[in-house]
């Protein structure tokens, strides 16, 4: 039996891009690896559906407190270890959101960074879920499993 996933060098990854690209779409991952540098990254297309998929299978964890002294609610995405704070659930969600949107656009901005860290490496998974979002705070409270909080 043959290599399953077929690669291509950047050369005729340019070539045949209409033919690795149905082939992407029909749900086959196909590698580009540039010949000329042996030690350069490979770089998988795949069906962006499929990774949808994969990644849906980590869930987000929340947790919730009630601070009575100070009547505050605490939401914490513990996949991430953020949180936010509010007087209300809803104020909580929002706070997270925010903090989450943030981290985001860190987070994006130097993935190599983060992923080279094992503390945060996981967090990709999660993020790359949110950022496919595009922002939508509704889309991104019910993808965190928040929609029902009050």
């Amino acid at each position: 039996m043959g290599a399953v996933l077929k690669k291509y060098n950047i050369r005729d990854t340019k070539r045949f891009y209409t033919e690795i690209n149905t082939r992407a779409q029909a749900g086959q991952e196909i590698i580009t690896y540039d010949g000329s540098r042996g030690s350069a990254p490979e770089v998988s297309h795949i069906k962006t559906a499929l990774l949808d998929r994969v990644f849906s299978s980590f869930p987000f964890r929340n947790t919730w407190t009630f601070d009575e002294d100070l009547g505050v609610w605490t939401v914490s995405l513990d996949d991430l270890n953020l949180y936010g704070e509010g007087q209300s659930k809803n104020g909580a969600i929002e706070d997270l959101i925010n903090s989450v949107l943030e981290y985001l656009q860190i987070y994006y901005a130097n993935p190599e960074w983060f992923l080279s860290r094992e503390e945060t490496a996981p967090h990709y998974v999660y993020l790359r879920r949110i950022a496919r979002c595009d922002g939508d705070k509704d889309t991104i409270k019910r993808l965190m499993g928040l929609e029902d909080a009050d």
